[in-house]
């Protein structure tokens, strides 16, 4: 099979994909936070999101060839005072109380998209509020820790930190 992921990026899809282990409730992931790092907002203050994601392969209906995604949600935990020290939030958290975050890995690049989701009536993700796309270094350097700056497109600003980090749920 030609490869579908670059080549910097085959450490993460090889640890999402390993054989179910004997204990059925173990299962490879990648947990993510992403953490608001503009420049108005102050170390404490900086808003979190954190979830996980899981290795798809999608073939996309605009192209034959599959392309690797790493999916999933994530959850607002709070800001940095808080996820750090365990102290009240010196901010409220966003209205938007949910992020769907897509890495997309074709072999010769790699992307992430984020859509901010407001809660639904039920509590789990509704609405998309706003998204977001960045480009990803085709090579992200040695795992099991992987750290991204999404900067803006334009003004190569500093908007978000992506920290990706290899791991076993288990259940």
């Amino acid at each position: 099979m030609a490869q579908i992921v670059p080549p910097g990026y085959q450490a993460m899809v090889d640890w999402c994909t390993q054989p179910v282990p004997e204990f059925r409730g173990d299962m490879k992931v990648l947990h993510f936070y992403l953490i608001n790092a503009q420049p108005d907002s102050s170390e404490a203050n900086r808003v979190i999101y954190h979830g996980y994601l899981f290795w798809q392969v999608v073939a996309p209906a605009t192209s034959p060839r599959p392309r690797g995604v790493m999916t999933g949600f994530g959850r607002v935990i709070g800001n940095l005072a808080y996820a750090v020290h365990g102290s009240t939030p010196a901010v409220s958290p966003p209205p938007n109380d949910w992020v769907r975050v897509s890495m997309s890995l074709m072999p010769r690049s790699a992307g992430v998209g984020v859509d901010w989701q407001n809660s639904g009536n039920d509590g789990f993700p509704g609405q998309t509020a706003f998204s977001l796309e960045w480009d990803l270094p085709t090579d992200p350097g040695a795992g099991p820790h992987y750290f991204f700056q999404l900067k803006h497109s334009e003004t190569g600003q500093l908007e978000w930190e992506f920290n990706v980090q290899q791991m076993t749920l288990m259940f």
